[in-house]
């Protein structure tokens, strides 16, 4: 598998996966990301959130419950 995106999850490798692109609020400390940074999107994750690249895998795990219920179509939208 070649790329990844992981919403709500801004750090890390997964098993067999070249690039993880990690995507979660501003609030987070690039400072204190695991990954380098270039494979960390920064997004308000109540709107839909774009990207360029394509992904062979999406991930959101623990996202949606902690946003608002208005976001859900948005949530959805991103991951798709």
């Amino acid at each position: 598998m070649a790329a990844a995106v992981a919403f709500g999850s801004p750090n890390g490798k997964k098993a067999g996966v070249e690039t993880v692109l990690g995507v979660d609020g501003d609030y987070v400390e690039r400072d204190r990301l695991v990954t380098d940074p270039s494979n960390f999107l920064s997004a308000d994750l109540t709107k839909v959130v774009e990207s360029p690249d394509r992904f062979d895998v999406v991930q959101s795990l623990e996202v949606g419950e902690n946003l608002p219920t208005e976001a859900s179509h948005s949530l959805v939208k991103s991951l798709v």
